[in-house]
């Protein structure tokens, strides 16, 4: 088995808040594959060491080199991976991954890449989050990894900070009154009586009414602005219609 010689441009990439590390660069792919079998180990930072050079060496290997990396290739390196292709697929999603890979987070993250692996299935917000109030920390298992995945609740309190100010009111009513008629000509009859009343119209197509009539506020085609008053406008106008 002949290793062959490919000239790969050098592009440095560059880990979240770190310096660039090696770019693959006129090496054979077996020279790819001793480097980073070099790279492996259990500490955080080794880890998305080991995913970046895999992101890079499936970016610039020609095409169907970068699976002779790996022992179970039929035409593998001489010296392959010491990893399987699944596990570094988990690799490179860790280092992929925004949270993950930035290095003011290492301290704060376990060691075990099955458990990055678990982590990095979720969103960079959500993460952040888990990382603030401790559920994420260097002791975690992967099996307490695989409960955040599965649903552990976040506080969406915590995801709004920085966000503008928002309210709720309780638009529910008071009471509801359910009407059934056994005819359309009873419909008609009740119609008649009522709407001069409420001053409200009600046809086949009515569902249901609020009384006194409510003003219903459409806000898909609104979007926010600025907090700031705007000319005249009250503090509060923060909405501006979509144009």
């Amino acid at each position: 088995m002949t290793a062959s010689t490919h000239e790969i441009p050098a592009v440095p990439v560059r880990l979240n808040g770190t310096n660039p590390t090696h770019a693959v660069a006129g090496e054979t792919t077996q020279a790819v594959a001793d480097r980073i079998n070099q790279r492996m180990g259990s500490a955080v930072e080794a880890i998305i060491a080991v995913g970046i050079e895999l992101l890079h060496a499936k970016e610039r290997l020609p095409h169907g080199e970068f699976g002779r990396l790996f022992k179970n290739h039929p035409d593998a390196v001489a010296q392959p991976l010491r990893i399987s292709q699944r596990t570094a697929d988990v690799f490179m999603r860790i280092a992929d991954h925004p949270v993950l890979s930035n290095s003011q987070h290492v301290a704060n993250l376990p060691v075990s890449w099955g458990t990055l692996g678990e982590l990095a299935r979720l969103e960079a917000p959500v993460l952040e989050v888990m990382l603030a109030d401790g559920r994420v920390h260097p002791e975690m298992e992967r099996a307490d990894a695989m409960r955040l995945v599965a649903g552990d609740p976040v506080d969406v309190r915590l995801l709004w900070q920085g966000m503008p100010e928002f309210v709720q009111e309780d638009l529910t009513p008071q009471s509801t009154i359910h009407f059934h008629f056994a005819t359309r000509e009873a419909r008609a009859t009740f119609a008649k009586l009522v709407e001069p009343l409420i001053g409200q119209t009600i046809t086949e197509q009515t569902r249901a009414l609020w009384y006194p009539k409510a003003e219903i506020g459409r806000m898909a085609d609104r979007r926010f602005i600025d907090a700031s008053p705007i000319d005249d406008e009250p503090e509060d106008a923060v909405v501006e219609a979509a144009r």
